[in-house]
């Protein structure tokens, strides 16, 4: 991530944690505000997931079972900010549409680096917009840094794992 570091000086991103949510939460249709409500109640009941920090620009990920996908019609994924206990929260929902390690645009491991990289250089979505061209030619006018590069991905492999990384 330290690529990006010309981008509100985004630096190295550390884990913190990590949560399996075996609930029934998110329903299938849920919205952004179903996503920020289940992470607000984690952050109440378990005393292991990290909760925002004034200190720390920490960055929520949601990813849902296959079949459990977004009201959005047509959206993977998305990234969003949300308050809690008076600090700016980031988050993004990834759906399991295409598969974690499918070699097409919209799987898990594409969107979610779409998302993480437009949340860090970007978190709002209204700051840095960018114009150029895709790569079959097609005009790109005040898009996230992300969108510009839409469906071009890198396919990279991890301990005998291939999968999509959007460029």
């Amino acid at each position: 991530m330290t690529g990006l570091r010309q981008y509100r000086g985004v630096g190295p991103g550390t884990m913190v944690g990590k949560l399996i949510n075996d609930s029934s939460h998110p329903s299938d249709g849920y919205s952004g505000d179903d996503v920020v409500n289940m992470l607000t109640s984690f952050f109440h009941a378990d005393g292991s997931v990290p909760t925002p920090a004034n200190d720390h620009q920490r960055f929520y990920a949601v990813v849902t079972p296959p079949g459990i996908n977004n009201s959005l019609s047509g959206a993977g994924g998305q990234h969003q900010t949300f308050t809690c206990n008076g600090v700016t929260a980031y988050y993004c929902w990834v759906n399991s549409i295409g598969g974690l390690t499918e070699s097409v645009s919209d799987g898990v491991v594409n969107v979610f680096s779409h998302e993480l990289v437009e949340a860090c250089t970007d978190p709002l979505g209204n700051a840095i917009l960018v114009n150029g061209r895709l790569s079959d030619g097609k005009k790109v006018t005040n898009d996230e840094i992300g969108d510009a590069c839409n469906n071009e991905f890198a396919i990279v492999e991890m301990n005998g794992v291939k999968c999509n990384v959007q460029c």
